[in-house]
């Protein structure tokens, strides 16, 4: 069975909103972390394309 984002714990907190309470917290030096955060996340959701892509490949060659 696959685990869909449903079944994802809801425990683990999604780093966002900390992320932009940091911002706000350090300032300046929280807005020099923006483009790093924005890259990583850009990063995570290529990574999912990607599986995503393999999946249905998959399952195209098992039909």
């Amino acid at each position: 069975m696959l685990a869909t984002s449903s079944q994802v714990t809801p425990e683990a907190p999604s780093p966002l909103p900390t992320l932009a309470g940091y911002i706000e917290i350090e300032g300046e030096q929280g807005l020099n972390l923006l483009p790093q955060l924005m890259q990583s996340a850009e990063a995570s959701k290529r990574t999912h394309l990607l599986v995503r892509r393999r999946k249905r490949a998959a399952r195209r060659m098992t039909r």
